[in-house]
């Protein structure tokens, strides 16, 4: 198994990548990186806080985008996480992460490797879609 610094290499230096040379085709790259590790159920690090409903779940943070859709945080490494303001760690899968986000309409995607100084990757669900159909 990874170890959480390494955890999604090539999502990290995607992402990367991305922020230095916000293109379509560095953002292509980042989601044809998360579709693969969809379709391959990969471990994915996020932020795991307790629900409002039940302390005893946790559920994954996020935060709301102007578009008034929740947006999950996940990160390609510890190291990402680190740099981030997240404090609880949870390993998931992502297809339990698909599975959520497909029950919640009200959830748009996901913020990838989010800092309060560089903000967030966002990968909406339609870029997702629309990816999966090409």
């Amino acid at each position: 198994m990874s170890k959480f610094t390494d955890l999604h290499l090539e999502l990290e230096i995607k992402a990367k990548d991305f922020r230095e040379n916000p293109t379509d085709e560095n953002g292509d790259k980042i989601i044809a990186e998360i579709v693969h590790l969809i379709e391959n159920n990969a471990s994915i690090l996020v932020d795991g806080i307790p629900s409002d409903v039940n302390p005893n779940v946790i559920v994954p943070s996020g935060y709301y985008a102007n578009d008034g859709r929740f947006y999950i945080h996940i990160f390609s490494s510890k190291v990402s996480f680190d740099a981030s303001t997240a404090t609880n760690p949870l390993l998931t899968h992502m297809h339990g992460l698909m599975e959520f986000m497909n029950k919640n309409q009200q959830i748009g995607g996901f913020s990838l490797n989010h800092t309060q100084k560089n903000g967030s990757i966002l990968i909406t669900r339609e870029d997702i879609d629309a990816f999966t159909k090409k």
